[in-house]
Parts: structure tokens; C-alpha cells; sequence
């Protein structure tokens, strides 16, 4: 028989609110070290590839990768099990706007995870942060593997995958 959250936590269970506070910590934590790493563009791109070096130590990593795709999933499943137990839809201008926000930041951010997490895992290179390369060539690749993954292929497309210098070499 297993021991329980009781005696994992010493006795503590946790709470509903606070599993999504902790969860909505880590998602921030990544978000944050995210646009520290563009903020670097200021200094120079080799700050900018170091930075990811270190920052995809953390996050891309097993454990990492589990624990940020496992507290977004949680912290979306409470957050869509809050709004199911409410009695009404009667809500404030401000819960309106963390409610749509909310379930829009998934579909807001597909194209970009698709086109540098998913992608290179799947074609195998390396994303780094070359001139000209991440934009464009994320976005192309992007909606290559979104349309893969969807099955939406369509005879006759004119786009064209091409990926320079972006390879393990």
C-alpha cells in the first residue's frame, strides 16, 4: 500500500488552490526565464544562444519538460474544473479577462511551440537563435508540422521547408 500525500507532505494535504498556485508558479518561472532570454537580443544573439543553452538545460530536460507540460496541463484542468462548479456565469470584467485570456494563450501559442519544441524534436535539429532563421524558418516548419500533425496536407501547396545551418553540426 502506497504511503499517501499525507506521508509524503508530513501530514499536509494539498489544497485544489494550492496545487494551482504552484502549478501557475512553475508555468510563470518558465514564461519569465522565456523572455529573458529574448530580452538578451539587446546585448547580441551569441548572449541570446548561450542563455538558451542553459535555460533548455532546465526546461528541455526530462524532469523539466515533464514538470512544465504537466503543470500546464494541471493548472488548465483546475482552471477549467473551477469554471465548471460555478453556479453561474455572473463574473466581474476582470475574471472575464483572466477567463478568455486563460483559454486563449493555447491556441495563441501552438504555432510556436509547434515550430521550436515539437519540430526540432521531430525533424531532429537544433533551434538556435541565427539571424534571419528563427522567424522564418520556425513559421515554415511550424505550419509543415501543424498541417502533419492535423492531416490537413494539401496536393499543390507552393510552401517549401528549408532549413540552413540550423543542423547538429
Amino acid at each position: 500500500m502506497s504511503p499517501g500525500w499525507g506521508a509524503i507532505l508530513g501530514g499536509h494535504r494539498p489544497s485544489v488552490r494550492g496545487i494551482r498556485l504552484f502549478t501557475g508558479l512553475i508555468a510563470a518561472a518558465y514564461v519569465i526565464s522565456h523572455l529573458v532570454n529574448h530580452s538578451l537580443g539587446i546585448l547580441s544573439i551569441e548572449a541570446m544562444d548561450a542563455y538558451r543553452r542553459v535555460n533548455g538545460a532546465i526546461w528541455q530536460s526530462p524532469p523539466g519538460t515533464v514538470l512544465l507540460y504537466g503543470s500546464l496541463l494541471c493548472h488548465l484542468c483546475l482552471g477549467l474544473q473551477a469554471l465548471y462548479r460555478r453556479s453561474h456565469l455572473r463574473l466581474k470584467p476582470w475574471e472575464w479577462a483572466q477567463l478568455v485570456l486563460g483559454l486563449a494563450v493555447p491556441f495563441l501559442l501552438i504555432e510556436h511551440i509547434i515550430g521550436a519544441r515539437i519540430a526540432p524534436w521531430l525533424i531532429g535539429f537544433d533551434a538556435t537563435w541565427m539571424p534571419g532563421h528563427v522567424t522564418h524558418t520556425e513559421h515554415l516548419i511550424s505550419r509543415w508540422v501543424s498541417n502533419w500533425l492535423l492531416g490537413n496536407f494539401k496536393t499543390g501547396n507552393n510552401d517549401c521547408v528549408v532549413v540552413v545551418g540550423a543542423g547538429n553540426d
